[in-house]
């Protein structure tokens, strides 16, 4: 099965301590996917949707030492 973009959504930010800070990342990044599905006309039904981008890249990455 191929893989295609077809949204894209900003997760909400904020300053660091403030309005997100007791959010879990998953959470912000599930509204974002949601909210790109419905400007995609992706219907709920669908049997997968799924996001990623910059910072999943940095979580695996290690400290250069």
């Amino acid at each position: 099965m191929a893989s295609v973009i077809v949204a894209g959504a900003r997760t909400p930010f904020g300053k660091f301590g403030g309005a997100f800070k007791d959010v879990p990342a998953t959470s912000l990044g599930a509204h974002a996917i949601r909210q790109a599905a419905i400007e995609a006309g992706i219907p709920q039904e669908a049997p997968a949707c799924g996001g990623g981008g910059q910072g999943d890249a940095l979580i695996v990455r290690r400290p250069q030492k």
